[in-house]
């Protein structure tokens, strides 16, 4: 196959999958959403036209019987319930493992489970225990039979693009409403005439002139006559039996309410292509390629900036700042590139919460908030796994089951918000839910029990600071292992994933109300706001996120607890460290008469560096360590400052594991 035709399959066909699966969840509690039956009908016909057009026979296979019987449910033959639910996730399933395998590079795809593909034609024939029941008799409503003819070229047979379905699809509902004129107990008159043949295939100039007189407000017979005389093929005009009201129907159907789709007009059509054809699919390497240029540019930028205050020149200084003014917009403008929204990551979880409490025995409702928040695309990819470990989470252990939840006083249903928003340089990502909240003393005892604290430290520990403790690798609450939870190694992961995203993860709870996850991380990894500081004769950067506050460092106001300097900051004792004792060749414990703390939040903790020098905020793009320096603890990356010095970025977990 063409690999770059298959690269194009697989962007599509991604982003289809994707759709199908926020979709399919919603259906199931609207399931007689027209607009939804129609979109998940089209979504698995273009996947299946797709993938015959590359030849990928087990996707074809599978994607047509999941197409056949949407258009047995969209025509009120079957209901999307039931047994016909679970089937057709099955199948949604396996249609993504197989996306996934040619993603990886498999060319020979393994056909789909007999039985799956044995139970989609049993759910077509109605042989699922969820079609229609048809014990009491149904009223018939005679439907006309509406033919409709195809472009010019196109095959019967064959597959179809969606531009053809779509004027198919345009073509039937003209037609439908057009018949709606006609009395049902009579034939609706034929909108074909002599020159127009009813079996065979009419052009696109035919089809164009019978839509401008349908829009127009005539009726489909003066449409055709007009259509014929406009192309000159009228002859006598005879009526022919191209549209015929069946008399008798094979079995009785609920009559469902067409979907209304309004037929594009040829302007609208045309300004659709050209708007198809102003975008470019580009590989995100070269994006990458181009937001390093960008940052090498915010770099000169910054040693320009120092030099302009250097020089006291004013032109050099119209000049510099002009150049400013530019690298700033370049530099939004390539972040904006890169930027994808939330609701990549988003889309994903309706199909989990409901799997996961189905499976718990519990009801819980999803809500979706700030899905158009941008943000950079490597951050999308990131934090997938944290929100996933969060919202199973919330759904395991938050949300109580239906019985608890009514003896209590509340709904039955549960309640489960997910929401993203930015806050200046941030994403703010909030995880809601109104269940039991958490109990502190009981997080207290069960850290206790597990040995991760002492007990002195347990009764020192605030509710705030309680609440935390299910971050710890190898907390959990549960007492039984299970394949959801009980390992103690899901809030870990959270903690560990956002600090390396120079994050952070606030947590915040009311016994018997619920509990709120708020994450904050940047908007991209690529440029990263920092404090700079100065330890000895070198100088760092401290990322911007973690640091709170900033004050004086006065040794009066510091003691010394089990040898530890600690440093009272309202009400709350924080350990100092001197970061000269790590940072710098001086031997001298003393710290300079103007030194600063820096006040920072290393994941969950807070703590204060007591450093020389603070020089200030400064933007700096973040440049890999040499090989020989990878992997030393402590050390983020390294950047060039406005000076043109060499300045090393603190990771400072890693840092704190050296402490």
């Amino acid at each position: 196959m063409d690999e770059e035709i298959l690269q194009d399959f697989l962007v599509e066909a991604g982003e289809l999958y994707e759709n199908l699966n926020e979709q399919l969840v919603e259906l199931e509690r609207d399931p007689h959403n027209a607009d939804l039956l129609n979109a998940i009908f089209r979504g698995f016909h273009t996947i299946k036209g797709g993938a015959g057009f590359i030849g990928v026979t087990p996707l074809v296979e599978l994607c047509h019987r999941a197409e056949n019987l949407f258009d047995k449910i969209r025509n009120g033959e079957r209901e999307y319930a039931g047994g016909n639910v679970d089937v057709v996730l099955q199948a949604y399933d396996v249609i993504g493992r197989m996306i996934q395998a040619l993603q990886a590079g498999e060319r020979e795809l393994e056909a789909a489970d007999a039985s799956l593909l044995a139970e989609l034609d049993a759910a077509v024939k109605g042989e699922m225990g969820s079609s229609v029941e048809m014990d009491a008799p149904v009223e018939v409503v005679t439907a006309p039979v509406i033919k409709l003819a195809l472009p010019e070229g196109v095959d019967p047979d064959g597959e179809i693009s969606d531009e053809e379905f779509e004027a198919l699809l345009n073509q039937r509902d003209m037609l439908a409403m057009a018949g709606q004129e006609t009395a049902p107990t009579e034939a609706p008159a034929s909108p074909f005439v002599a020159g127009l043949d009813p079996d065979g295939e009419i052009t696109d100039e035919e089809f164009e002139a019978m839509l401008a007189g349908l829009q127009s407000g005539k009726s489909a017979q003066e449409a055709a006559l007009d259509a014929a005389k406009a192309v000159g093929v009228l002859a006598d005009p005879k009526p022919a039996a191209a549209v015929v009201a069946s008399p008798v129907m094979a079995e009785p159907v609920k009559p469902v309410a067409p979907a209304a789709k309004p037929a594009a007009k040829p302007a609208v059509v045309a300004k659709a292509g050209e708007e198809a054809e102003s975008t470019v699919r580009v590989d995100t390497k070269r994006l990458d390629e181009i937001m390093n240029l960008v940052g090498e540019l915010v770099l000169v930028r910054n040693r320009l900036l120092n030099l302009r205050t250097l020089l006291q020149n004013e032109e050099v200084s119209a000049v510099v700042a002009n150049l400013d003014h530019v690298t700033m917009d370049l530099q939004a403008s390539v972040m904006k590139t890169r930027m994808q929204p939330v609701k990549k990551v988003f889309s994903r979880f309706p199909r989990v919460v409901r799997d996961l409490a189905r499976k718990l025995g519990k009801e819980i409702e999803l809500e979706l908030e700030g899905e158009d928040t941008d943000l950079d695309k490597n951050l999308v990819e990131a934090l997938a796994d944290p929100l996933v470990h969060l919202v199973r989470n919330a759904v395991d252990h938050g949300v109580e089951d239906p019985q608890t939840r009514e003896s209590q006083g509340k709904s039955r249903v549960g309640k489960l918000i997910l929401s993203a928003q930015q806050e200046g340089d941030h994403i703010l990502l909030t995880i809601t839910d109104d269940g039991k909240g958490m109990n502190a003393d009981f997080l207290r005892q069960k850290a206790i029990e597990k040995g991760l604290i002492d007990e002195m430290t347990a009764a020192q520990l605030d509710d705030k600071s309680a609440f935390e403790l299910i971050l710890l690798p190898g907390f959990s609450t549960k007492t039984e292992i299970s394949d959801v939870s009980g390992r103690g190694v899901g809030m870990d992961v959270v903690k560990s994933t956002i600090n390396k995203l120079n994050g952070s993860i606030d947590i915040h709870s009311v016994l018997g109300e619920g509990t709120i996850f708020n994450i904050r991380v940047p908007l991209t990894l690529a440029i990263l706001p920092t404090l700079m500081v100065g330890v000895g004769a070198f100088n760092y950067a401290i990322p911007l996120t973690a640091v709170q506050e900033i004050f004086d460092y006065d040794a009066s106001q510091s003691n010394r607890i089990d040898g530890r300097m600690m440093v009272r900051l309202r009400s709350r004792s924080i350990p100092l460290y001197f970061m000269r004792d790590w940072l710098s060749s001086h031997t001298s414990h003393e710290p300079l008469d103007h030194a600063k703390v820096v006040i920072v939040n290393i994941g969950t903790v807070m703590v204060g560096l007591i450093v020389d020098h603070v020089r200030g905020q400064e933007e700096v793009v973040i440049k890999p360590l040499g090989a020989k320096l990878q992997g030393v603890q402590g050390y983020a990356g390294a950047t060039i400052t406005g000076d043109g010095r060499i300045a090393l970025i603190l990771d400072l977990p890693g840092m704190m594991n050296r402490f």
